[in-house]
């Protein structure tokens, strides 16, 4: 029978002060959090603009939208599945995780350090549950933005109008950057309250008895089957999901990732009527093609955050632990790489930033050909449209679906890695946080 590890009024009591410390921090994220998301909700999110490249420079705002008038405009060009996703994305998944579980995981976090039991044994053993939830919560969020993203990036181009260039560009605006780093935000707090977490079991861990301490390592033993996968299928899915992740990382990196084509009277106007962008340059269009605009910065930087580098570090680090650290003695689990997968993984998002882009790739050309012809982008530009103005439509590249294998494996990478260390027999060298520290992960 399943026994606790440590009675709850044993728990942190002579390192309070650090951990309320931390609780407080985390607190005050929330806080940040909380003000974001309401500047998000109420601020434009962006503008759709022409810009004369003459002797003037005269800049005409043909539309501008907010969050609301964004789920609008889907309805009304017919994206019904796009709709849905974005109302789920947007304010369903947000709200629970924002206004329910989050708080719920900062109660079980200062009753756990405070050495209170309001929580008792109950919220310390829900708390891995909410937290995944919550963590998988601001990823799958983070769709929204993308969408938005990819959007903008495919909307924006240069026109040749009368011996003079034209830009036709949709800038991000406050209330986009402001729900990119409420998001942003959510993820350092689940990097945030899983080190507290596991603070709080190591230091309850160290009062245990010697017949505790069996009952612990027999008990992380029976849990080391990750995620319920049998014992001969995970080493399968290990080694599978990070040979993908490594062979294709740098095609999918290098290689276009999107065609657009352009078609309409606009399309008349331009230079090429298609055009190719890889993976670096979707995620920096944002920001380049807004201007100078430091809310296009803003969003350009939470894209290469969740997308580009931290899932880069996570695979590299992932890739370590398994090839060089040392197994026998356990010492992964105090070593200063596997805290910091921990840290990294939840702002992984790579997997949703590609399910994202062919969902965009399969919905541009219907929501591109309401929106210009609705908001009249023709008569900004003195061009006679009998039936479609401006049509942007999104193909799909080899590197395409490559980027959707490769992102899925390496979130499945870091993901068991972090699971298989945390599964690990205990040793009293890890309860006790000494040894492991000294000897790192090459003992």
């Amino acid at each position: 029978m399943e026994q606790p590890l440590a009675s709850p009024d044993s728990a942190v009591t002579p390192t309070s002060g650090r951990g309320q410390c931390l609780v407080a921090f985390t607190s005050i994220v929330l806080a940040l959090q909380a003000a974001l998301f309401t500047g998000s909700y109420i601020a434009p999110w962006s503008d759709t603009i022409i810009r004369w490249n003459d002797n003037d420079g005269a800049t005409n705002v043909i539309y501008s939208t907010n969050v609301w008038e964004s789920v609008q405009n889907f309805a009304k060009s017919g994206a019904t599945g796009v709709l849905v996703l974005m109302i789920v994305f947007l304010f369903a998944v947000p709200t629970l995780a924002w206004l329910i579980l989050q708080p719920i995981l900062i109660g079980i976090l200062y009753s756990g350090y405070s050495g209170k039991s309001s929580c008792g044994t109950f919220g310390r053993s829900q708390f891995p549950a909410i937290h995944s939830f919550v963590e998988l919560s601001w990823k799958v969020v983070a769709f929204a933005v993308f969408l938005q993203a990819i959007f903008l990036a495919g909307t924006s181009t240069t026109l040749t109008l009368g011996g003079f260039n034209v830009d036709l560009v949709t800038v991000a605006r406050g209330g986009l950057a402001a729900f990119a780093w409420a998001i942003l935000f959510g993820m350092l707090f689940s990097a945030l309250a899983r080190v507290h977490y596991k603070d709080s079991v190591s230091q309850s861990a160290t009062s245990v008895d010697e017949d505790a301490f069996v009952m612990m390592e027999d008990q992380a033993s029976d849990d080391n089957r990750c995620c319920g996968l049998p014992r001969l299928l995970k080493p399968v899915i290990v080694f599978v999901s990070g040979l993908i992740a490594t062979v294709l990382l740098i095609p999918v990196y290098l290689l276009p990732v999107i065609q657009l084509t352009y078609d309409g009277v606009v399309a008349d106007l331009l230079e090429s009527a298609e055009k190719e962008s890889t993976l670096f340059q979707l995620a920096t269009s944002i920001a380049t093609d807004s201007l100078g605009k430091v809310f296009g910065i803003l969003c350009a930087a939470m894209l290469w955050i969740t997308i580009i580098l931290l899932p880069f570090v996570a695979l590299m680090t992932s890739l370590y632990l398994r090839l060089c650290g040392s197994w026998k003695d356990n010492a992964l689990r105090g070593s200063k790489l596997f805290h910091a997968l921990q840290l990294v993984f939840p702002f992984c998002s790579s997997a949703v930033f590609a399910i994202s882009l062919v969902v965009a790739i399969l919905a541009m050309g219907t929501f591109t050909s309401y929106f210009f012809n609705e908001n009249q982008v023709c008569q900004f530009l003195n061009q006679q449209a009998d039936e479609y103005c401006f049509i942007v439509y999104g193909a799909f590249e080899p590197a395409t679906w490559g980027f959707l294998m490769q992102s899925i494996a390496t979130e499945v990478f870091a993901f068991l890695t972090l699971r298989d260390i945390e599964n690990l027999p205990l040793s009293k060298n890890i309860v006790n946080d000494t040894e492991a520290k000294a000897k790192g992960i090459l003992s």
